[in-house]
């Protein structure tokens, strides 16, 4: 396992951080309100954030924390998709993990089709209680919410009837 500087920025530090071209890259693929997408954005920060955090976590527990890994889960989907519109940016990406997190911050996607089987679903159900509990311990009831309730409205918002 690689060492990381053991030093976590102040996720308000990392929240001032903006990009314009991200936010434009992701809105020409995704409809959506900006200031949605600008929500999005911030979100996605944290979720960079709290991976830092969790690999850091890993190396001072030597393997023990409150999640063994971070996975994006179906209703996180629109995060998934800003961080892909923020890596498609590529010097903009590299310069923000190295300048806050001392390194890149990868992204692993799941490419693993095969069916199933209903354990595999109980230790998926596992991982994504585990997951929320960490995301308001570490972040809060606020953006536990966002992420695994709210975030699947985004579009709807934009593409519903008007009242």
């Amino acid at each position: 396992m690689a060492i990381f500087r053991k030093s976590l920025p102040a996720l308000d530090r990392v929240l001032q951080y903006r990009n314009e071209r991200v936010i434009r890259v992701f809105l020409r693929d995704h409809p959506m309100d900006r200031h949605q997408a600008e929500i999005l954005f911030e979100e996605t920060l944290k979720w960079l954030w709290l991976c830092h955090k969790h690999q850091l976590d890993l190396q001072k527990g030597a393997g023990k924390t409150a999640v063994s890994s971070l996975a994006i889960f179906p209703p996180m989907k629109l995060l998934d998709e800003m961080w892909h519109a923020f890596i498609l940016c590529t010097q903009d990406y590299e310069h923000f993990c190295k300048s806050y997190f001392y390194r890149m911050i990868h992204h692993e996607p799941n490419t693993d089709e095969a069916p199933v089987s209903d354990d595999e679903k109980d230790s998926i159900r596992n991982e994504r209680e585990q997951l929320v509990r960490y995301v308001c311990q570490e972040l809060g009831a606020e953006t536990m919410r966002r992420w695994f309730i709210e975030l699947e409205t985004f579009t709807e918002i934009k593409n519903a009837p008007p009242t």
